[in-house]
């Protein structure tokens, strides 16, 4: 993979759950040659390692089918005694209807609606699957005592869900916990955290005293990025100037290119770094 190619563990996740990406997967092509039925795979879900690629192939393929058939099966799931089929129908929910917009997806109050629920379950690893189905599902809506109550939690793979789960809550205790998970000692959960502010936060001394400090005195490559590029995103002299050097050395790497892409409102395909150079140079000139 070429190095302009690097993006951080949230920033792929970010753009494969928001849609600025083809999906990795090619399923629907696999889907259309071999269907599996979708009770089978379901099954397969369940009987596979969530922490293996197979196990999640099999939730991207029910993900890609958004029929009755398989919304009715998860919905049934979410309900079911055992909370690892609780937590399969949350993931399934999280991204049906996967390769639409977000808001052209089927049923899409209704699993909202899930995962929002989800979040009281009493087993941590449902309440962690629907924190990460409402990034998914970009639920703007004012933050839920239990995602916040998530952001305390001592697993780290629970606060970096709620991190992501944080990202469309549109509360200032929301705010507040990111900042807080900013400075988690995970370096994962501080790499999500960061983009989520970066992404999401508007501008504000205290998110860009934040940011900065992320930026000096973080030591983990992917949130340093993610810093500077939510930095930009705000329009932060001093990160634009950053991203100007690492064109003029090209040395830089592919989220560079998507924030540099954002703030002159480029389209269609990257344009040349002697573009991007000059563009940037003569917005730092005219913005003083």
């Amino acid at each position: 993979m070429s190095s302009h190619q690097r993006l951080g563990n949230a920033r792929l996740l970010y753009i494969e759950a928001f849609g600025a990406r083809p999906d990795e997967f090619g399923a629907a092509e696999y889907l259309a040659q071999a269907p599996t039925p979708a009770p089978l795979l379901f099954e397969q879900a369940y009987d596979g390692d969530r922490e293996d690629d197979a196990t999640w192939r099999f939730i991207h393929e029910l993900r890609l089918r958004p029929t009755a058939e398989v919304f009715n099966m998860a919905v049934g799931y979410c309900d079911s005694r055992d909370p690892r089929w609780r937590e399969i129908g949350l993931d399934v929910l999280a991204q049906f209807g996967s390769g639409r917009p977000v808001d052209k997806r089927p049923y899409l109050p209704l699993c909202r609606d899930l995962a929002l629920r989800g979040l009281e379950d009493p087993n941590i690893h449902v309440a962690r699957s629907a924190a990460m189905a409402l990034a998914h599902l970009n639920a703007d809506c004012p933050c839920p005592e239990a995602l916040l109550a998530l952001a305390m939690h001592a697993d780290p793979e629970v606060r970096l869900a709620s991190a992501l789960g944080l990202l469309y809550t549109n509360s200032e205790p929301a705010q507040q916990a990111l900042l807080r998970l900013m400075e988690d000692e995970d370096q994962n959960v501080r790499d999500w955290a960061t983009m989520a502010v970066g992404q999401g936060a508007e501008s504000s001394p205290e998110v860009i005293e934040a940011l900065r400090k992320r930026w000096r005195e973080e030591t983990f490559e992917d949130a340093r990025d993610e810093a500077i590029w939510g930095l930009v995103r705000l329009h932060d002299r001093e990160a634009i100037e950053e991203l100007l050097k690492r064109f003029q050395r090209d040395a830089w790497v592919r989220g560079d290119m998507m924030a540099i892409r954002d703030l002159h409102g480029y389209t269609g395909e990257d344009p040349p770094d002697e573009e991007i150079i000059e563009a940037t140079r003569y917005y730092l000139h005219t913005h003083p």
